[in-house]
């Protein structure tokens, strides 16, 4: 099984950043994602009239100059197709799919067992009972009672 710097799951908005920004420091980065292409929330919710609530230049990317020079948004509430259109955009300009695994719905852990490194796949809402105290966890669409927090929550296993 081939080791990573990092792995990230979901690759929707904050997903598709985090991969940009750590292959920016050189680390080697898979993305783990359920679906079959980059947009997360705008990728599944294809519901009529789903659209930003937000103006469309504050919900794009700021971290690239050019990017925000050639997209052109036209409308100040981006519907959906428009919001998937551009997250596909970024994907493609940067390459990003490249280090995404689609239809993925596992994630691999290492799991700190003494001095001891034990890798594997978990599936995703399974417990993470064997996470060490001080590791960081991102608690995101899974039922609560598995981790011990509240959902949407970032937490510091102590």
């Amino acid at each position: 099984m081939k080791s990573h710097d990092a792995v990230i799951i979901g690759a929707g908005f904050a997903g598709l950043f985090m991969l940009y920004r750590l292959r920016q420091q050189g680390m080697d980065v898979r993305v783990f994602e359920a679906g079959g292409d980059v947009g997360g929330t705008w990728y599944w919710n294809r519901y009529p009239g789903a659209r930003c609530d937000i103006e469309s230049m504050e919900y794009s990317y700021q971290f690239d100059d050019e990017l925000q020079q050639e997209w052109e948004w036209t409308e100040r509430y981006a519907a959906q197709p428009e919001i998937l259109a551009y997250v596909n955009h970024v994907a493609d300009r940067f390459r990003l799919r490249e280090d995404i695994q689609f239809g993925h719905k596992y994630a691999l852990h290492d799991i700190t067992k003494g001095e001891d490194i034990l890798k594997y796949g978990l599936p995703i809402g399974q417990a993470l009972a064997d996470i060490q105290a001080g590791q960081w966890v991102h608690v995101h669409n899974c039922r609560s009672e598995h981790f011990g927090f509240h959902r949407e929550q970032y937490g510091l296993k102590a």
